[in-house]
């Protein structure tokens, strides 16, 4: 079967403000050396050549993105509706090029995977397994009791092999912190990681089965046509791949990743993908005293410096400065509603200044 890569890059990234903006959103962050997206890319680079990989993205995003990707097609939405239809887009790109030869790998822009062997080891068993017929994702074995994702409950194993692949028994929301140290404590439960190997026969098949609205929309689409896609998008329900099918078909297999994956989606989440200095995750200039287990991210030439402080989340940017403490991360998106709602206050969220 012929692979193909649909790169998810269409989100906000409001938990990640003021790093994160609309339309400068968390896949342009830089992480070391290289943003989000471009980590992303390269990643994947070794399975699928960048003709044959996709990123699909808003419509404001898309010059960005070609200058940042110059060698990949990007599909524009003109909307965002959840991942379900820009799946169901990908899935009949694929489908065109390659009919029911496909399988189409789809990957969040906002992950953060080491080492890059044990990534590809586990992308080419889910291949594997999704020309069996089923459609697979990948478990992140958890590491602490995490109450920002959601989880996969393993059922019986399908596959040895060198990576476990086994049939998912139940999909769960995200839980309290009770529940989250029950689920680590049982050990059949795994971080839900976003990421998909779909045979395209299949998944289309699904699609037809439990969201026959989407289906009905997608045989009408010509996907190159703006008309067309702006019809399309107007048609389909606003809705996740997970509720649309993964939680409903019962063909779902799970790969135990081998790798360390960490999915950038808050500012506390930076504490274990940054260098550590003296005891806290830095990027930039930052310089600590009787500090520990704070993230302090300086962009630009600005500096940081704390005294005295535990477990905060610092970041400067040049037109913004942020504090807030670490296991309050997500409430930064509340900050941002606030700051949405007050007039001329716009150059603060949408963009970062210019030169920047």
């Amino acid at each position: 079967m012929t692979p193909y890569t649909l790169i998810l890059a269409g989100g906000r990234g409001e938990r990640l403000w003021p790093l994160s903006r609309d339309r400068a959103p968390k896949q342009f962050m830089r992480v070391g050396e290289k943003t989000l997206l471009e980590a992303t890319l390269e990643r994947i680079r070794p399975l699928v050549p960048p003709e044959n990989t996709w990123i699909v993205t808003r419509a404001v995003l898309k010059d960005a993105i070609e200058t940042l990707a110059p060698d990949y097609p990007v599909l524009a939405e003109p909307e965002g509706k959840n991942t379900a239809p820009a799946i169901a887009l990908g899935c009949q790109v694929a489908y065109e090029h390659a009919g029911e030869d496909a399988v189409l790998i789809v990957l969040p822009a906002d992950h953060v995977i080491t080492p890059l062997d044990a990534f590809v080891s586990a992308i080419q068993i889910a291949i594997r397994t999704a020309e069996q017929g089923w459609l697979v994702t990948f478990g992140i074995p958890p590491t602490r009791p995490e109450t920002g994702y959601g989880y996969i409950e393993a059922g019986s194993l399908l596959s040895q092999q060198e990576i476990p692949v086994y049939r998912v028994f139940a999909f769960h929301e995200k839980p309290d912190r009770e529940t989250a140290e029950s689920y680590l404590a049982q050990g059949t439960f795994y971080w839900n990681s976003g990421m998909f190997v779909f045979p395209v026969r299949v998944l289309l098949e699904e699609f037809s089965k439990y969201q026959p609205e989407i289906s009905a929309a997608l045989r009408e689409l010509n996907w190159q046509d703006s008309e067309s896609l702006q019809q399309f998008y107007q048609r389909v329900p606003e809705i996740s791949i997970d509720y649309a099918i993964m939680e409903k078909s019962d063909r779902i297999a799970m790969v135990q990743a081998p790798f360390q994956w960490e999915d950038v989606g808050s500012l506390a989440a930076l504490a274990s993908i940054l260098p550590q200095q003296a005891g806290n995750a830095v990027q930039g200039h930052a310089v600590a005293l009787n500090a520990e287990g704070n993230v302090l991210v300086a962009e630009g030439e600005g500096l940081i410096a704390v005294f005295g402080v535990r477990d905060l989340v610092v970041v400067h940017t040049p037109d913004v400065t942020l504090v807030i403490p670490k296991n309050e991360a997500q409430r930064v998106k509340d900050l941002l509603k606030i700051l949405k709602a007050q007039t001329g206050m716009e150059r603060y969220w949408i963009d970062k200044p210019k030169g920047h």
